[in-house]
């Protein structure tokens, strides 16, 4: 690193030797100063010349502003005077120096100085003021000419140009003399974190400038010219066949399954102990996918060898007491006889079976029921699952009788199936409350604690369940939750790759152990760097994937990683331009609108109450399906929106209301203008945390 000071001579108290005019002769190139300073920057081995100017525009600052070349980084706080400023320089750059070619830099906007907790309404309205004008500037001209991008386009738009935001913090007023000491103070306030998304947009522009050679543009094959043996399209269909298998969890669990960070917590927190945990997820969380393998593992010991996990002794058998109704009649016929198994050798009596537990609960369900009956009722559903013969008078003695002989861990999937009517039914509501918060707290009374109980729920079931103290039943069972952050989703995604061996190279230990970095590295030769050419102004990939499939929980669905996956491979068929990569970008946009059409039909299948309220966005009247929207100009009520908000459907800001990318292509929604999704999923994630 090369440190300039501003003048050679501190004592020197005058105006500069060199003025303006004296650069911006009519003999020279209006970007002299641009051009002398990447001379420099190559003189002294230099990969980015950083040039911090002054606030605002002056004669000398003007010709570097005016360059489209040059990566322009605008940094403002919230304060109404600073806003107004950015916006008016920015409103100038779009007029006078616009991105000039798709290989020019976007502008980026930093937003700084403000309380992440007491700036929230006052930062989204600076964002809202403010982006406008920065995708003004960093669109190329002939792009600016449109009113409207195509919807394909509009993801791009926001990945390419994120408005960055950098919370106040009051150990920076002071900086240390030690370079050292400032960046570890830098660090502690995580200033890397905040402008990770910059340094990334530099880093590839570094790449693409120092790759030798480059192509401006997608390869083409010369005609005729067939691609080898083990071609693209042969991976493609590979990775096609593979992903659509794992898109629905029963066809699924034969070929082994992802490792990821909550289950390796579950079993490693239970080496000894029964788990007694209630594992919350999204839709397509993967919770009946892990439901299925736990099953199918028959005892926690085997589930733990599965996982790779050692150093497990718990040898007690797994009890499934329900599963989802969407399954195959062959998983259904294997999880019965897999209960008449288990039955069979630890009480020698005669299951229920699931429809008898099902039964049991809808005969209970219409009538006035208290909490302590609901928890004799589970544990009635509990016994009978074994074989043992009890009613809800005689439940607790009957397991408490069977836990003094044998160990055993309960396990529930597909409450949805059984509780439709959760978000207004108080008596759904009450059962569901007995099961994830009374029964727990009965089993870890039990001496020696025997009998364990795992119950995979959807997070809005157990929200509606817990109202009073949701945040804190969620913190007990956070470790444990299936949360696909960044990184396990990109690992889904390397993981189903290196399944369908559709990325020669890719080593499943390192899968397993890797961060994100080095995970966006290995995907490289699935979607390269960016969505077009190496030079080209186009979002990264890994940033586009995770603001098209996104929802504003901050979440991605792990089945909707692979079915993303799946859509993209068959659109990519038969391309023959984009050699670098096995999916190109248009394949790519196309998937994600195939993806939002099959989450839409997925939920109104799996969520009616969710699934209802989406049925009716879509069956707007077209002029009304734009986003952002007022919840009475769309008829949702209070109640409802807050159901939206709560499964990541909407996010409120001010009075409006937007929709992730993920939802708005499947309920026909128009942007209405220039989105701000990358934009809206960032306020929403640091409002989360």
């Amino acid at each position: 690193m090369v440190v300039m000071p501003a003048r050679r001579d501190y004592a020197r108290i005058a105006p500069p030797r060199i003025r303006p005019d004296d650069l911006l002769t009519p003999d020279r190139d209006p970007y002299v100063l641009t051009e002398v300073l990447a001379q420099l920057g190559k003189a002294v081995g230099a990969q980015v010349v950083l040039v911090d100017l002054r606030a605002g525009a002056s004669e000398l600052s003007a010709p570097l502003l005016l360059d489209p070349r040059v990566h322009r980084v605008l940094v403002s706080t919230v304060s109404d005077q600073a806003v107004r400023g950015t916006n008016q320089l920015l409103r100038q750059l779009a007029h006078r120096a616009p991105a000039a070619g798709p290989s020019d830099p976007a502008c980026t906007v930093l937003v700084t100085q403000f309380e992440s907790y007491g700036h929230q309404e006052i930062l989204a309205r600076v964002v809202e003021r403010l982006r406008p004008a920065a995708l003004d500037v960093s669109r190329p001209t002939h792009a600016a000419e449109s009113s409207e991008e195509p919807e394909s386009t509009l993801v791009d738009l926001d990945a390419v140009t994120p408005v960055l935001l950098s919370p106040f913090h009051s150990s920076l007023l002071s900086l240390p003399a030690s370079w050292h000491d400032v960046l570890d103070l830098a660090t502690s306030a995580r200033l890397d974190q905040h402008l990770r998304p910059l340094v990334e947009t530099l880093r590839s522009a570094i790449t693409s400038v120092d790759a030798s050679p480059l192509p401006a543009a997608p390869t083409v094959l010369p005609e005729g010219r067939q691609p080898d043996a083990d071609s693209l399209d042969q991976r493609r269909r590979r990775l096609e066949d593979i992903a659509k298998d794992l898109v629905f969890a029963e066809a699924a669990p034969s070929g082994g399954f992802l490792v990821t960070a909550p289950l390796q917590s579950l079993v490693e927190a239970h080496r000894t102990e029964v788990p007694i945990e209630v594992v919350i997820g999204g839709k397509g969380s993967g919770k009946t996918f892990t439901h299925l393998h736990l099953c199918e593992a028959q005892s926690w010991e085997r589930f733990a060898e599965r996982l790779g996990i050692r150093g497990v002794s718990l040898t007690a058998p797994i009890v499934p007491v329900l599963a989802s109704q969407t399954l195959t009649d062959r998983w259904q016929a294997s999880l019965r006889q897999r209960l008449e198994e288990i039955a069979g050798q630890l009480t020698g009596g005669e299951p229920t079976g699931m429809a008898g537990v099902r039964g049991l609960i809808n005969e209970w369900l219409p009538r006035d029921t208290d909490l302590l009956t609901w928890r004799r009722i589970w544990l009635t559903c509990f016994a009978r699952a074994i074989g043992l013969d009890a009613d809800p008078a005689t439940a607790e003695e009957t397991l408490i009788s069977f836990a003094r002989r044998h160990r055993a861990i309960f396990v529930l999937d597909g409450l949805e199936d059984l509780f439709q009517e959760f978000t207004s039914s108080p008596h759904q509501q009450q059962a569901l409350r007995a099961l994830l918060v009374e029964c727990p707290d009965w089993l870890r009374t039990l001496r020696g604690r025997p009998l364990g109980l795992v119950v995979f729920v959807r997070r809005d079931l157990a929200r509606a369940a817990v109202p009073q103290n949701f945040g804190q039943f969620e913190k007990r069972y956070e470790k444990y939750a299936l949360r696909w952050d960044p990184e396990e989703a990109l690992r889904l995604v390397a993981w189903v790759c290196h399944r369908a061996d559709a990325l020669p190279g890719l080593d499943e230990a390192r899968i397993k152990t890797a961060n994100e970095p080095e995970l966006s590295e290995m995907l490289m030769p699935l979607w390269g760097d960016k969505m077009g050419s190496a030079k080209s102004r186009e979002a990264r990939s890994v940033r586009w994937f995770f603001a098209a499939l996104s929802d504003f929980n901050g979440q991605i669905q792990a089945r909707d990683v692979v079915s993303f996956l799946a859509e993209a491979a068959a659109g990519a068929r038969g391309d023959t331009r984009w050699l670098d990569r096995l999916l190109p970008p248009n394949a790519m946009r196309n998937a994600l609108k195939a993806c939002s059409r099959q989450k839409i039909a997925s939920i109104q299948e799996e969520n009616p109450p969710v699934g209802h309220l989406l049925d009716r966005l879509n069956n707007l009247p077209a002029a009304q399906q734009k986003v952002p929207f007022r919840r009475e100009d769309v008829g949702l009520s209070q109640d409802e929106a807050r159901l939206l908000e709560t499964n990541g459907v909407l996010f409120r800001e001010n009075d409006h209301y937007w929709i992730p990318e993920i939802y708005r292509h499947g309920l026909n929604f128009k942007a209405g203008g220039r989105p701000r999704v990358v934009n809206i999923a960032n306020l929403v994630r640091r409002r989360n945390d």
